[in-house]
């Protein structure tokens, strides 16, 4: 139960509200109540890191779409990709990132 006690103390207050707290505390006492962390210290220092091919990636990389041509009613073309399609505005980005915008009547290109 005192150790329980002294775990808590410990966990809430920290190592120095510990020591003064906790009567007769000495900073052994605060290493014995942590778990093993010196051998896993170790043990992780001498770990080698995985292998690229192990490695977890959070997300796979996005492959880019080709640029299509798209026609406009007045002759125009411009090469890129719809982004945003709705019944009234058309959004295209072209490959060096400009975005313009354009009346869906106006896009030829379904």
């Amino acid at each position: 139960m005192k150790l329980l006690i002294r775990l808590i103390v410990l966990l809430v207050l920290g190592g120095a509200a510990y020591l003064y707290f906790v009567p007769n505390a000495s900073i052994s006492d605060l290493t014995n109540l942590l778990p093993n962390t010196a051998q896993s210290a170790q043990a992780s220092d001498s770990s080698t890191p995985p292998a690229p091919s192990q490695a977890a990636t959070p997300f796979p990389t996005p492959t880019p779409k080709p640029p299509e041509t798209i026609r406009l009613k007045n002759g125009k073309t411009l090469v890129g990709n719809i982004v945003i399609r709705d019944p009234e505005i058309t959004i295209i980005r072209t490959p060096d990132g400009k975005t313009t915008q354009f009346a869906t009547k106006d896009v030829v290109t379904p």
